[in-house]
C-alpha cells in the first residue's frame, strides 16, 4: 500500500505532466496556425503591390493577393481581375488586368468598342473606350486570354494584351488599402 507522501507526489507528477501536455498541444496548434498562414501567404496566394492604376477597383500602392491555385478548380470568367507578367527586355513586370475575352473567342475592336464573336461587350460600368482610330481583329488561342486595363486611352495595339495561361500569376482575391500596405510589405518583405 502506498504511503500518503507517495500518493501526494504521484498526484503532483500527474498534474505537472498534464500541464506540460496541454502546453505542448497549445504550442503545436500555434505553430500549425503560423505555418498555415505562411503557406497561404506565400504558396497559395502571391502578394503584389499595384504599381499603377490599371483597373478601376485597384488604387496605386494597394496590396493585393493573387490566388495561384483557383484555376485548378474553376475556369476564369470574363470580368475577373488577374495579375500577370509581361516581359520587357530582361525583366518581368507584374500587371493587373480584367478578362475581356476567353480562349477561342474572336475579338474585334472598331469605333472605340470591343466585340466578342460579333457581339458588343458591355463594359460601360468600369472601362473607357479605345481610341477611335484603333481597328483590329484577332482570335485567341486555346490557352490565351485578353487582359485589358480599364483605362484604354493609351492602348495602341490590342494584341499586346493577349496573355498566355503560363504568364498568369493568379486571380486577385484579397486587397489591402494603401494605408495598411507599408506595414504588410515590411512584414512580408515584398516590394
Amino acid at each position: 500500500m502506498p504511503q500518503p507522501n507517495e500518493q501526494f507526489t504521484n498526484k503532483r507528477l500527474d498534474r505537472s505532466s498534464s500541464l506540460r501536455r496541454r502546453i505542448l498541444r497549445t504550442v503545436i496548434v500555434v505553430i500549425g496556425v503560423i505555418l498555415l498562414l505562411l503557406l497561404i501567404a506565400f504558396v497559395l496566394m502571391k502578394p503584389f503591390t499595384v504599381s499603377e492604376k490599371t483597373v478601376s477597383e485597384l488604387e496605386k500602392g494597394e496590396l493585393v493577393f493573387a490566388d495561384r491555385i483557383g484555376r485548378m478548380f474553376a475556369d476564369y470568367e470574363r470580368g475577373d481581375l488577374l495579375v500577370y507578367e509581361v516581359y520587357e527586355a530582361d525583366r518581368a513586370i507584374k500587371c493587373a488586368g480584367r478578362i475581356a475575352a476567353l480562349p477561342g473567342e474572336r475579338v474585334s475592336v472598331t469605333g472605340g468598342r470591343i466585340y466578342i464573336d460579333g457581339i458588343l461587350l458591355d463594359e460601360s460600368s468600369y472601362a473607357s473606350f479605345f481610341p477611335s482610330d484603333i481597328e483590329c481583329e484577332l482570335r485567341l488561342g486555346e490557352k490565351e486570354l485578353l487582359l485589358l486595363p480599364d483605362s484604354r486611352e493609351e492602348i495602341y495595339s490590342v494584341a499586346d494584351y493577349v496573355c498566355g495561361y503560363s504568364d498568369i500569376i493568379g486571380e486577385i482575391r484579397f486587397r489591402r488599402s494603401e494605408e495598411h500596405t507599408s506595414e504588410l510589405q515590411s512584414l512580408l518583405r515584398i516590394s
